[in-house]
């Protein structure tokens, strides 16, 4: 979304879970949907009897379509609900480009008790995708999802083969790196997000948003865009320092994988000392 949007774009980006407001999972280039906007949608959802067994995340996904029309955003950005399947984010008529990051075991009790189950509810959202971007993850999903794919193997984009972090370093404040990719070098990218697992991330972000740029325009992204839109990417909650001294760092795991990467990330940094974990 932010490299979009400093790319000249409006946009839309729909998020979930929000940790301070409801607001916060639709923002309107970069911002959070006004008090106003949000009692207006709302209120027209809420009135209309068509939406009186709807859930609490389709009643959201629905408004913010509405904020985006009404915005007139040249992009929406979506983040799956749950899975991939059945979420209610899988209505819209076609996609760009799906991305896929890593997979572990979460939601059981709904999306399946196996890597492989739940790679496959999450291959859902492929359906009406015209390219498809998939993470570095477990071989087993990677193989669930491709095998599960109609696309053919040009519209399917593996970050680990087509991108290459050449250089990088790293601190409590950013990473720094040079990334190649099939469009563009990009040397010294700087961005706010800490450890290596948003490195991965940022790689697939910036491989999804070539491949739709290029599919809808027809040329190559602007570099100047992902310079800006990184640098001002922040993610609350995520790897988040709230404080150097003392060093206080706050992050919304709940995964075993995400528990993982959290931990490597701090060893990274040569945290290691005197660590008081919260739960």
């Amino acid at each position: 979304e932010a490299i979009l949007r400093f790319s000249g774009a409006s946009t839309c980006l729909l998020t979930s879970p929000d940790l301070h407001s409801a607001r916060e999972r639709i923002q309107i280039n970069g911002q959070l949907i006004s008090k106003i906007d949000f009692i207006r949608l709302a209120n027209k959802l809420l009135d209309d009897p068509v939406t009186s067994d709807w859930s609490y995340f389709e009643m959201m996904t629905v408004l913010g379509w509405w904020a985006a029309h009404d915005f007139q955003s040249d992009w929406q950005i979506l983040e799956v609900g749950l899975g991939g399947r059945l979420d209610p984010t899988n209505a819209v008529l076609k996609k760009e480009a799906s991305v896929i990051t890593a997979i572990d075991l979460e939601h059981t009790e709904i999306l399946g008790s196996t890597i492989e189950k739940i790679a496959l509810e999450k291959a859902g959202i492929i359906e009406r995708s015209s390219h498809l971007v998939l993470a570095a993850m477990n071989t087993s999903a990677h193989d669930s999802i491709r095998n599960k794919s109609k696309l053919s193997s040009e519209y399917i984009h593996d970050i680990v083969n087509e991108c290459a972090v050449i250089s990088r370093t790293v601190s409590l404040d950013k990473q720094v790196i040079t990334l190649r990719t099939p469009e563009h070098l990009y040397k010294d990218l700087t961005f706010l997000l800490l450890g290596e697992h948003q490195l991965e991330n940022i790689c697939s972000g910036i491989r999804t948003v070539e491949i739709a740029w290029r599919e809808v325009n027809g040329t190559k992204l602007p570099k100047r865009a992902v310079f800006e839109g990184l640098a001002s990417l922040t993610i609350p909650g995520r790897f988040e320092v709230l404080s150097q001294s003392p060093l206080i760092i706050t992050d919304g795991l709940h995964t075993p994988l995400a528990a993982k990467r959290f931990s490597e990330s701090l060893k990274e940094l040569n945290i290691t000392k005197n660590l008081y974990p919260s739960l």
